[in-house]
């Protein structure tokens, strides 16, 4: 796979905004799993939730649903913390324009705040994974998510989220997977690695249409 050179931070963090997705490459076995399981070098993402200005710096704050600071769901925290503290790799995944002008910034940012807190998801997190088996006769039934946001898992937050905002169709958020979400040709041509330990792209970035999981 091509090499995709890292992008420092610094220059970059006024530009990152809320609704553009952090992918992740993580490196325990939970997240090998999940690059197995998906075929995917992305095993987690979170979503830019808003841009805070602190003591003159702009701190872009990210919302997952992840095992942070001892709590197994969703919670916000600082992106520079994040990148600071992750080992693996980091992207930075933009929204296009077309896509930004679409997102209904208060709706956006209320759903995401009302979900905060929220218990992690394993079960649909690991139904989203059999995404290939959803289409098999008799088996699809078993696998197959229905949009349940009770609990939540990474993508499904963040595709939650950018539906409510108006960025997405109605998709079922239940059923997308952390490299799925990635694919969807919803963000700008050029995406960057904020932090590597081995300097990959994400297989097709960028490519598929949000009608595609309609």
């Amino acid at each position: 796979m091509a090499l995709l050179p890292i992008s420092p931070y610094e220059p970059l963090r006024h530009r990152i905004q809320p609704g553009d997705i952090i992918a992740f490459s993580g490196q325990g076995i939970s997240s090998e799993i999940v690059k197995v399981a998906t075929r995917s070098e992305v095993s987690h993402v979170g979503i830019i939730l808003r841009c805070e200005l602190q003591q003159d710096l702009i701190h872009p704050q990210l919302m997952e649903s992840s095992p942070i600071e001892g709590f197994h769901g969703v919670a916000i925290s600082d992106l520079e913390d994040r990148i600071a503290n992750h080992k693996g790799n980091m992207w930075w995944l933009p929204l296009r324009t077309e896509r930004r002008q679409r997102l209904q910034v208060a709706k956006f940012e209320k759903f995401l705040l009302a979900q905060n807190k929220k218990k992690y998801d394993p079960l649909q997190a690991i139904n989203s994974g059999l995404s290939k088996l959803h289409n098999i006769p008799g088996l699809g039934r078993f696998t197959r998510s229905r949009e349940n946001l009770d609990r939540l898992f990474c993508s499904e937050l963040a595709a939650a989220a950018l539906k409510k905002g108006g960025v997405l169709p109605d998709i079922n958020a239940s059923g997308i997977t952390p490299s799925q979400l990635c694919q969807l040709a919803i963000y700008q041509p050029e995406y960057h690695l904020l932090k590597s330990v081995e300097e990959t792209q994400i297989v097709a970035y960028n490519s598929m249409a949000p009608t595609a999981l309609v």
